[in-house]
């Protein structure tokens, strides 16, 4: 439309210096008398004056409309992107919309292109951007698929100039709707908010994985749990869930429903000899994009545990190692070791001090318990490494009860079950203490630590307060769990599945990486290359943008495939629940724009919003209306001033 305009403008300033500069075809006509000539000559000069300045008045109004209409033409169209830039449509383009439309037949990510392209004629009067920071060519909308990436729209510098309206068109979740950010957006432009979302809504889906007990420490078999969700108003009793490994069936589960919408799955499962790649699919015939879970199983290996120097098989930490067959107990520091236990009854010499830094800065840990011979020494091996504030304890000898865990600390959490939450604590006899550190695990009731990691180099120094031999503590109920934790701690594997919307992933890695090493991830014939942040036992690695899609992801270190991750659609992308039109209403009184919210069945009403978006009236075809007016009457007066000459 833009070139047909052009090419009519073009054509008119051909006619127009056809026009004024008298560029006719002229033929010679013969006068039988002379008659015209005559009176011709005798017309009154005073006539003659007055109507050459009507002509000349008529073409200079006609002039000045023509260049009037000439500016305001390549002013609106001065480019094609000024076109496209009447108005901004934000589209949602977060998993949660790829959910069913209130019609049923299609998801809401889907419905939003077809009635954007339906009431949008021709649709290069509109610009498109999405949640996930991408801009889109109007013929591109079609191809528009949910992302994982998403960012605060509000702040971009790169929409700020686009239009005199945003037309924003999500569902409006209850849990992941950011509100500051809807105000900021009201107080910059005209906001409209087309509302996808609807209240009742149902979903069932997977919310997380794991096991009872760490993988490495369980016997022969164990279970795997999982906990299900149902969102909505609709009362669902039971949710039927099946496992898969690659291809085949390998376990089912109908899982009973609570009041609370929660339900958990278990499916018995033996030891992998290698990685397993699992899927949990649920039975959800209304929502299917997010019914399948996946996970990675890990091939499970006997974790080494350096003993140095060594210790007896009556010590209750050796004992207590001893009979897990997922441990393998060395009496020599081993480079396969990622974890030392240390306790000596002796003064510690400084070799024992440099290997201690160089374990350290290889991301190892060490696990150090004191005895009362070698409390000072310990403290003078800790200033060492660079810990300042330990000293000897007063009272020497006296004993103290510790304090019940914090069960919402990550060290315990999903750890220990609920029969220890109320169990009486057993008291020890502290040597050490300390006013600061990384992490306090335990504490005695006094709030004093009994047992902190320190964050040293880059490894981590867990220390015990107290001896453990011969104390109440050995033979408390915590203490194989407490142990275990550190072991694992200090050794941890990729988790079970991550979440899309994570920034970073650490991925522990038991090979050497450098600098110049290039992690790749592979999901069919994609393959992305993630910024990433060599760590001593591992690598972070940043998702890209372009990671959209939730499966199987291989990782590759300089094309060599090493292990493979499962990445899934954020849990809150599958809560459903949505604000009403009235609480959005609500939400935006008293913004410094007017905000129009529609449902998405109201769509039609939003043709004249768009239409009121341009930059109003295109003045230059009235200009050029009256300019073809004004040459009208020019060619009337020429003609009735010969018709006049030749009476």
């Amino acid at each position: 439309m833009l070139f047909l305009s052009i090419g009519f403008f073009l054509s008119f300033i051909f006619l127009i210096l056809i026009h004024f500069f008298g560029v006719r075809i002229r033929k010679s006509i013969k006068f039988s008398n002379n008659q015209f000539l005559l009176s011709v000559l005798n017309l009154s000069k005073a006539t003659q004056y007055f109507k050459n300045r009507v002509i000349f008045s008529i073409r200079a109004l006609a002039l000045v409309f023509f260049g009037l209409a000439f500016i305001l033409f390549f002013s609106n169209y001065k480019s094609f992107d000024h076109k496209l830039g009447q108005g901004l449509v934000v589209i949602d383009d977060s998993w949660s919309m790829a959910s069913k439309s209130f019609n049923g037949r299609t998801s809401k990510l889907h419905q939003i292109v077809q009635d954007f392209k339906r009431i949008n004629s021709p649709v290069s009067t509109l610009k498109y951007y999405t949640t996930s920071k991408a801009f889109l060519k109007p013929d591109s909308v079609s191809e528009l698929f949910p992302s994982f990436s998403q960012t605060v729209i509000s702040g971009s510098k790169e929409f700020l100039g686009i239009g005199k309206q945003i037309f924003l068109a999500s569902d409006f979740q209850r849990n992941n709707t950011n509100s500051v950010e809807l105000l900021s957006l009201a107080n910059k432009r005209e906001l409209t908010i087309v509302h996808y979302g609807y209240e009742s809504q149902s979903n069932v889906f997977v919310d997380s994985v794991w096991f009872q007990a760490p993988l490495r420490v369980s016997s022969g078999s164990f279970i795997l749990h999982a906990r299900i969700k149902v969102i909505g108003s609709s009362k669902i009793p039971f949710v039927k869930a099946k496992l898969l490994n690659g291809d085949y069936h390998i376990g089912n589960a109908e899982v009973s429903i609570d009041e609370n919408g929660i339900g958990n799955a278990n499916f018995s499962l033996k030891k992998p000899s290698k990685e397993a790649l699992l899927r949990i699919i649920v039975d959800d015939p209304g929502n299917s994009f997010d019914n399948e879970y996946f996970l990675i199983l890990p091939k499970t290996e006997r974790l080494e545990i350096s003993f140095f120097p060594s210790l007896s098989n009556s010590n209750p930490i050796y004992k207590a190692f001893q009979q897990e067959p997922g441990f393998a107990l060395r009496n020599s520091l081993v480079k396969t070791s990622s974890v030392w236990v240390f306790q000596t009854e002796n003064e510690i010499n400084k070799s024992t001090q440099t290997l201690m830094k160089e374990w350290l800065r290889q991301g190892k840990s060490i696990v150090i318990v004191p005895s009362f011979k070698s409390a000072a020494s310990i403290i003078e091996m800790m200033r060492a490494l660079g810990v300042k504030n330990l000293s000897e304890r007063g009272n020497a000898y006296s004993t103290l009860p510790l304090s019940r865990p914090d069960f919402t600390d990550p060290f315990f959490k999903e750890v220990f079950d609920r029969r220890y939450q109320k169990i009486t604590m057993p008291s020890v006899t502290p040597l050490l203490q300390w006013q600061s550190s990384f992490h306090s695990i335990l504490t005695f009731q006094d709030n004093s630590p009994f047992l902190s990691s320190f964050k040293i180099s880059d490894g981590f120094v867990y220390l015990f307060a107290a001896p453990l031999a011969g104390s109440e503590f050995s033979n408390h109920p915590l203490f194989l769990p407490v142990l275990y934790q550190l072991i694992l701690k200090s050794d941890p594997q990729a988790p079970l599945a991550y979440s899309g919307d994570q920034d970073k992933i650490e991925f522990p890695l038991t090979i050497q990486m450098n600098r110049e090493s290039v992690v790749e991830l592979r999901n069919g014939g994609n393959v992305f290359i993630p910024e990433q942040r060599v760590q001593p036992n591992g690598v972070e690695l940043y998702l890209p943008q372009e990671l959209r899609d939730p499966g199987f992801y291989e990782v590759l270190i300089n094309g060599n495939p090493i292990s493979t991750i499962a990445i899934n659609i954020p849990s809150e992308e599958s809560d459903l629940q949505s604000y009403s039109k009235d609480e959005l209403q609500d939400f935006f009184k008293g913004t410094k724009y007017p905000v129009k919210v529609m449902q998405a069945n109201e769509i039609q009403s939003l043709q004249k919003l768009i239409e009121k978006d341009k930059d109003g009236p295109d003045l230059s075809k009235y200009c050029l209306i009256l300019c073809i007016l004004l040459l009208l009457v020019e060619n009337f007066v020429l003609r009735n001033r010969k018709s006049g000459s030749a009476t």
